[in-house]
């Protein structure tokens, strides 16, 4: 009788041994997990505000400065042919990397003071400054917008006007036969195109007018072909 009171007694303590061994661990591992998965979702959430296009605010108006934030760690400068790597940084900071002329990696730190869906407010060593959301899209198909074609004479340089919708990735392509005869992109007299080009694609927050004007660099000799075309494409 004594050896099954001992036994009872001892599958009673065994039993709650595992009872509380299991309280104290358990819970522990739910909770961590639990805040392991919070903080990923509330990184992923800030992750997916930030995707997008984002045009510098001034006043009321959007300009063709900013950022196309994307998905996969690319980050595309507006206006230009840059592009280049973002990363977020814990939940209130973000950098970009962009290598433009130089060798070396030009990398900006930013704090994010304020993100809604539509509105982000960035601080760097720069300054405060505010970011408006563009809706955009790009469509792979593309849509040819405007056409030209001509043929320069000696030190000649001929000016074309473009009305370019906004929100758009914009290709445009000049093709002839002298490789000297290229073009610079501007915006008023703002020059879009870092050199010189015979191509040029970038995202444009906003329509309204621009200007392309071709030239030959080198003014080929009296007789060799100046002649060329030029594409402008919308994505």
């Amino acid at each position: 009788m004594r050896n099954k009171i001992h036994v009872l007694k001892s599958i009673i303590l065994f039993t709650c041994f595992l009872t509380v061994e299991y309280s104290c661990t358990e819970p522990g591992n739910q909770n961590a997990n639990e805040s392991k998965d919070s903080i990923t979702d509330t990184t992923e959430i800030i992750r997916s505000y930030i995707f997008g296009l984002w045009s510098l605010s001034e006043g009321n108006m959007l300009n063709n400065d900013g950022y196309y934030f994307q998905p996969d760690g690319t980050v595309r400068l507006v206006a230009s042919e840059y592009s280049g790597q973002w990363n977020l940084i814990g939940r209130d900071s973000l950098n970009t990397s962009f290598q433009f002329y130089s060798r070396d990696a030009e990398i900006s730190m930013f704090k994010i003071d304020s993100l809604t869906v539509d509105r982000m407010v960035l601080s760097s060593a720069a300054g405060t400054e505010v970011y408006r959301k563009v809706p955009f899209g790009i469509n792979p198909e593309g849509t040819v917008l405007q056409g030209f074609m001509g043929s320069l004479q000696p030190d000649e340089i001929k000016i074309y006007d473009l009305e370019i919708p906004g929100a758009k990735e914009i290709n445009i392509i000049l093709t002839s036969e002298n490789a000297n005869i290229v073009f610079r992109f501007y915006e008023k007299d703002i020059q879009l195109t870092s050199v010189a080009v015979k191509s040029w694609k970038g995202i444009l927050t906003h329509g309204g007018n621009y200007e392309l004007r071709v030239m030959d660099t080198i003014s080929s000799n009296q007789n060799s072909d100046r002649s060329y075309s030029i594409k402008v494409i919308a994505f």
